[in-house]
């Protein structure tokens, strides 16, 4: 985790590409790490390779879905 003092919605900009992917409201990830997608309790999460869990809401699920399927 990094502090940076700036929107979400400007580093999500800033960051635009293939790379990074906003998945929810307080999260973007580097899709590099994802390990794996999964429900869990009815929820979308991403499973990072270094085991911590990222929420995907379920307006963005579809988005990174699709953004998963580009990647294989």
């Amino acid at each position: 985790r990094h502090l940076i003092r700036e929107s979400l919605a400007s580093l999500e900009h800033r960051l635009a590409g293939d790379r990074f992917l906003r998945t929810h409201r307080s999260a973007i990830v580097n899709m590099d790490r994802v390990g794996e997608m999964r429900m869990e309790s009815g929820e979308m999460v991403l499973v990072l390779q270094d085991g911590q869990r990222v929420p995907v809401s379920r307006r963005r699920r579809e988005c990174v879905k699709e953004h998963l399927r580009r990647l294989k």
